[in-house]
């Protein structure tokens, strides 16, 4: 059963759009129920570049706006900086050391090499920081907060399948999260095959990285 909710003035409905092949039948499914949305794609700097073409192939083949945002981890860059200069001097750290840290740390504008900077390497799968860092701290201050500021309630369209995983396979369709918004997530009882129907239903091509043999699109 649908949620009233998604119709309600009250709330509002924020796809969070990767470019892969489940948040892309959201964005359908979303259009078929006829709801109004706002479409979001939270930019790593590190997406593959025929992901940045699949969403602008989006945007034009749907008619539709899809909102860009991204990290800014420049001041952090900045303070690791200043951390370096006073800090490690205290330490006792080599002057040379110091010296090619200094010229490193420059902000580059790109949120995955900003990110890397600040955390002194890149993310790994004992380091799992970026999902945080580069996706969702960047939607909940440039997209949820204003909306809460509002007087607003959020509720995210999640492309979650109970068959993707065994964490999953419990998943809820509708529920109030924690975190101070509501999760919907109608996609739950779908199957990979249902998800690429929907894509043939609406005359959607998939992202081509799928046709490469990627298993996932759309993520770093």
């Amino acid at each position: 059963m649908t949620p009233k909710e998604i119709y309600d003035d009250q709330f509002v409905n924020i796809i969070s759009l990767s470019g892969g092949k489940d948040s892309t039948a959201l964005l359908l499914r979303a259009i078929e129920l006829d709801v109004e949305y706002e479409a979001v794609f939270a930019d790593t700097g590190h997406e593959h570049e025929e992901t940045y073409k699949y969403v602008d192939y989006l945007e034009e083949r749907l008619g539709i706006k899809i909102r860009r945002i991204k990290a800014d981890l420049t001041q952090r860059v900045l303070d690791k900086k200043k951390t370096v200069e006073t800090k490690w001097r205290k330490d006792g750290v080599d002057e040379e050391i110091i010296q090619s840290a200094l010229d490193n740390l420059k902000p580059t504008g790109i949120p995955m090499l900003d990110l890397a900077l600040w955390k002194g390497g890149f993310p790994s799968r004992r380091r799992q920081f970026c999902t945080q860092e580069l996706k969702i701290i960047p939607m909940i201050e440039q997209v949820y907060e204003p909306i809460w500021d509002s007087g607003k309630e959020i509720i995210v369209w999640q492309g979650i399948r109970r068959s993707e995983s065994k964490a999953r396979e419990n998943a809820e369709e509708f529920e109030q999260l924690p975190d101070g918004y509501y999760a919907y997530r109608p996609l739950v009882e779908w199957t990979a095959r249902d998800v690429f129907d929907m894509h043939k239903k609406h005359d959607v091509e998939p992202n081509p990285l799928y046709k490469l043999g990627m298993n996932r699109a759309g993520g770093m």
